[in-house]
């Protein structure tokens, strides 16, 4: 099965309001079996084959917002857009630890829709479910990654994107949730040009139209195979350098850490921090400009421009994957003005040693997940409005 995520450029805010989070999971890993598997993206395709569907979408500091509605009659919800696991989860009715969320979206009660059911403990979905248990026959999941925690029941309810309407999506009904957020905000983010995410399985349609296809190999974290999609990164190039990034610095451990995802919900790239280095002192090497403290900015690596000065060109950035290397098409993908004077790299420093391919980098740029061959490829330099 070949499944295509498509990104158009987003507006960026600062807003401060905690948001209605929700982990919106667009495609499911190789644990869950094809056929069956509690995909909103695959139910789509079988919905509308031809011209795929479209979400208005906004930013809340590091993570993306797709506007939805669940349920019969529909009731509004954010959710955020991830690749990172197999699950769908919204916060559910009642709620015995529930995180606050905006008071003109309520929280979802299945009791009030007439479309909701709750699986079965026999349903092949819900023995896929994360840490999957059942008791009085109701099939109960728990999850816990970087972004916080749920635990509740698994059922299928049908979810309103835009103006379609697509049935029979599994997702976890979540009665005990957790939010971790990141500290501060980020003050003076650009403002891409259009406000839009489009989700689609074009990708069968679009073959014959493709120019440059790469294309590199899917891994798995063997502590957590069903938690996010790794890629091998072998190096990267600025400008015409090659830089010397020392040769396991992207690989994943035995041990689970380390590595580097295609991460669809965040927002800003990250490397590791001896690659961030590296990658930081070249851009200010080759653009030949003194480093700006812009703390307030959030972005990690920021560069004064002098008065009058004009930029003419930018380093070119080159990501060396196993059998791929990506150009990305244009600086848009990693720098962006802070003011007029100030140039900043949107690229941050990874914390914890897990580097992401993030979403500024896959702007304008298809991407197609073959999940029975376990290869992630790219189609850079997409004219968005020829989907």
């Amino acid at each position: 099965m070949l499944l295509l995520l498509l990104f158009i450029h987003a507006p960026f805010s600062s807003s401060t309001s905690t948001p209605y989070f929700t982990k919106l999971d667009l495609f499911h890993r190789k644990t869950m079996s094809t056929e069956n598997a509690p995909v909103l993206l695959q139910a789509a395709a079988k919905q509308d084959k031809s011209s795929g569907l479209a979400a208005e979408i906004q930013v809340f500091f590091e993570n993306y917002q797709v506007s939805l509605e669940i349920g019969n009659p529909p009731v509004p919800f954010l959710a955020s857009p991830f690749t990172e696991s197999d699950l769908i989860w919204i916060q559910c009715k009642p709620c015995t630890q529930c995180f606050n969320q905006p008071a003109a979206i309520p929280i979802y009660n299945p009791a009030k829709s007439s479309s909701f059911s709750e699986l079965s403990c026999r349903d092949t979905l819900c023995q896929s479910a994360p840490s999957s248990n059942c008791k009085s026959n109701n099939c109960q999941y728990r999850e816990e990654d970087s972004s916080g925690s749920t635990r509740g029941v698994m059922g299928t309810e049908t979810f309103t994107i835009g103006t379609s309407k697509v049935t029979g999506i599994a997702f976890g009904c979540g009665n005990e949730n957790t939010l971790v957020v990141p500290n501060g905000s980020r003050r003076s983010w650009p403002r891409p040009r259009q406000n839009q995410m489009v989700v689609s399985s074009l990708a069968l349609k679009l073959q014959s139209k493709l120019k440059t296809v790469l294309s590199t190999p899917i891994l798995s974290n063997p502590s957590q195979p069903s938690l996010y999609y790794y890629v091998s990164l072998q190096g990267i190039t600025v400008g015409g350098t090659l830089l010397s990034i020392p040769k396991n610095t992207f690989e994943l451990n035995k041990d689970g850490t380390g590595g580097m995802i295609i991460g669809s919900g965040n927002v800003f790239p990250r490397l590791e921090k001896t690659a961030f280095q590296l990658v930081k002192q070249e851009f200010k090497s080759q653009l030949n400009l003194a480093f700006a403290d812009r703390s307030d900015s959030g972005f990690d690596a920021c560069f004064s421009i002098p008065s009058g000065h004009t930029l003419e060109s930018v380093p070119k950035l080159v990501y060396h994957f196993d059998g791929a290397d990506l150009q990305l098409h244009s600086s848009d993908n990693y720098l962006a003005f802070d003011k007029k004077d100030v140039l900043c790299l949107m690229i941050l420093e990874s914390r914890d040693g897990l580097s992401i391919f993030g979403n500024i980098h896959q702007q304008n740029m298809q991407m197609h997940f073959d999940l029975q061959k376990e290869v992630v490829s790219f189609v850079p330099d997409v004219q968005c409005d020829e989907i």
